[in-house]
């Protein structure tokens, strides 16, 4: 079963390295933005199920209820297409894995191509799910602002420059990728931890930060907190 993971590891991360990954955002959030899509679990064995999920967000806090359509696009190299995608469900999409494929491999990688619907446009996306064993999605364990642990909501000061960091559960000792990303104040180097949050001279009110941890596959977890902006 090692063997099996590795080869379902190796042929999604070979294809994201090749460009197809799913959308990055910048890191100062203006307007509704999807900064991440995941399937649930990141991998699944032959004949399993994975559900697609969102992480939509904006100036005010995550949107919830964002709907999308996806289909199964042609596989690697023009390949036929891999699996179905059934969009009528109550929780959302969910992508079906064949039971076997034509030429009996040990594992695939179907290609996902799909609509998001957000509030004043539309978002084209892809995503691919490997198939040949499960492997879950990355935990985001701890988040910290200047070295305190974020639990509901956390506290800055205006004119300050902050740390954030976060650590996460992946698996198959992957070291993950992050994406930083706030409604307020400027990060330099938000595809990386720690970085530092500037928030400028005179920012009052709520600000939301949002963090994504990703897996070399295309897993992913995340998290969103408020912020409250202090003189």
């Amino acid at each position: 079963m090692r063997a099996r993971h590795v080869t379902v590891f190796a042929l999604a991360a070979s294809l994201i390295a090749a460009g197809c990954a799913e959308l990055k955002s910048p890191a100062e959030i203006t307007e509704p933005e999807v900064l991440a899509i995941r399937v649930a679990p990141s991998a699944v064995e032959f004949g399993g199920e994975a559900s697609l999920e969102l992480f939509v967000v904006d100036t005010g806090g995550p949107i919830s209820g964002v709907s999308s359509t996806w289909e199964v696009g042609d596989g690697i190299a023009g390949g036929p297409p891999i699996g179905a995608v059934d969009n009528a469900g109550e929780g959302g999409p969910v992508y079906a894995a064949p039971d076997r494929i034509e030429s009996d491999e040990e594992a695939a990688l179907a290609i996902l191509e799909g609509t998001i619907e957000l509030p004043q446009r539309d978002v084209e996306a892809v995503k691919t799910v490997p198939i040949g064993a499960r492997i879950d999605n990355p935990t985001i364990e701890r988040v910290t602002v200047a070295g305190e642990p974020l639990e509901d909501q956390g506290a800055v000061a205006a004119g300050e420059d902050v740390t954030l960091d976060v650590e996460a559960d992946i698996p198959l000792g992957d070291p993950g990728d992050v994406t930083w990303a706030v409604t307020a104040g400027e990060l330099e180097q938000f595809l990386r931890t720690p970085v530092t949050w500037s928030i400028p001279e005179g920012a009052g009110g709520e600000a939301w930060l949002y963090v994504v941890v990703r897996s070399a596959i295309g897993g992913a977890d995340w998290a969103a907190y408020p912020i409250d902006i202090g003189p």
